[in-house]
């Protein structure tokens, strides 16, 4: 069971290593605008509306080898942005939501995020940005749980509140640039009825991040970041984790964009036991052999903070290691798709368990009218565990397989 609650912290954990270092300059939001969305006129800025109804099937609601169920339900999926530009400043804000009902009453769910972003332009060679974001959202149930507690009936809500603020030093096109950021976070968990023990892994974190980079040529940079994030528990130890990259960093000018860093990751506890280190890397490299056509491989390996209250490990850590490589093509004006494949590796010390996931799909989408499109999405997903030596629950207690469908109509007005 604490596996679970540790695994819904350290999603969090496992990304923000990079966020706050990306988000210093840009400050974009997560709200992303199609390049074909047509927006109304507010006030000095852009309103852009756009939506999805899906209706979605899953074979396997449970994720688990012996207890599988189909599941159906509808999502609605609103979107609204306000993006103003007055030359040295931009302002965007956005609000995401996410509402499903199902078939089983148990994974409806009620998700949220508000995101307000700023940016200026002080000079040609420095630059500010600040990012303000709230968000609930669902846990998507685990096998884990179900095998230790039987199924449970409700999802475990996350609520997150964070703010960034950032700075880039040098011009764009400057020998050096120099970017630094400060992220505090906080995050905490609702729903917790399961939890018989108690366990409470809510968190605050204050994290402060630097990065150089220096222009080698004029699509390349060489780039070195350091990150430092300071972790609150409420019960738990607190910790740190410092993480140093070095990578290089290339622009758009040719068929080869995104960047690639390799580093180290460092766990140390506020109590007895010893720290925790590995290898890590992060990587999203883009390759355009003509306009209409692009693939996309992305990589990570990171070190996963945990809270550890229910099993005492002398030399706790977590390393997750994920590739993807996805195709996106556009065959006419209006039909495009997007097949995908993904592998995730999970390792943890023992007695916990690992896991291995794997994920392929196509997502379709064909532009019916002017604001109007039709997607079709499909996706196979396999998961097998390794359980360690004394374990006496079942082998394949963390197998399963599933498949999901989602047919949508997609709107912007």
């Amino acid at each position: 069971m604490t596996k679970r609650l540790n695994r819904s912290a350290t999603s969090v954990i496992a990304l923000l290593g990079v966020a706050s270092i990306a988000s210093q300059a840009g400050v974009a939001s997560a709200a992303e605008i199609s390049d074909s969305a047509q927006s109304i006129k507010v006030g000095e800025g852009d309103l852009f509306l756009s939506g999805s109804l899906g209706y979605q099937f899953d074979d396997n609601k449970n994720r688990t080898a012996t207890n599988e169920s189909d599941l159906t339900g509808v999502v609605v999926s609103p979107t609204v942005v306000y993006k103003a530009d007055q030359g040295s400043l931009q302002f965007q804000t956005s609000y995401e939501g996410g509402y499903g009902s199902f078939d089983d009453s148990a994974f409806d769910f009620d998700d949220h995020r508000v995101e307000v972003s700023l940016g200026s332009e002080l000079s040609r060679r420095w630059r500010l940005g600040a990012n303000f974001n709230v968000t609930q959202r669902h846990d998507d149930f685990d096998n884990e749980i179900d095998a230790t507690n039987g199924i449970r009936d409700n999802f475990v809500v996350i609520n997150s509140v964070s703010a960034d603020v950032g700075f880039r030093y040098g011009a764009q096109g400057a020998k050096g640039n120099l970017e630094g950021g400060l992220l505090v976070l906080t995050h905490d968990l609702e729903e917790l009825d399961f939890n018989p023990e108690g366990i409470n892994p809510d968190f605050d974190l204050v994290e402060p991040s630097l990065q150089f980079s220096l222009r080698l040529s004029q699509d390349t940079r060489l780039t070195l970041g350091v990150t430092h994030g300071q972790f609150d528990f409420d019960n738990s130890v607190d910790r740190s984790i410092t993480r140093t990259l070095l990578g290089l960093q290339f622009s758009q000018t040719g068929k080869v964009r995104g960047f690639f860093r390799v580093g180290n990751a460092v766990t140390r506890f506020d109590d007895s036991r010893s720290s925790f280190s590995t290898f890590v890397f992060d990587s999203v490299i883009t390759y355009l052999p003509v306009s209409f056509s692009r693939f996309v491989l992305r990589g990570s390996r990171r070190l996963d903070n945990r809270d550890n209250s229910a099993v005492d490990f002398s030399n706790a850590g977590t390393t997750s290691d994920i590739v993807s490589l996805s195709w996106i093509h556009k065959w006419g004006s209006r039909f495009s798709t997007d097949a995908f494949a993904r592998l995730e590796l999970t390792d943890r010390e023992c007695p916990a368990a690992s896991e291995d996931l794997s994920v392929i799909g196509l997502t379709s989408n064909y532009q019916l009218f002017n604001k109007v499109s039709l997607g079709l999405g499909v996706q196979q997903e396999s998961q097998t565990g390794d359980l360690c030596a004394g374990d006496t629950r079942d082998a394949d207690v963390f197998d399963y397989d599933r498949q999901r469908i989602n047919v949508s109509v997609n709107f912007t007005l």
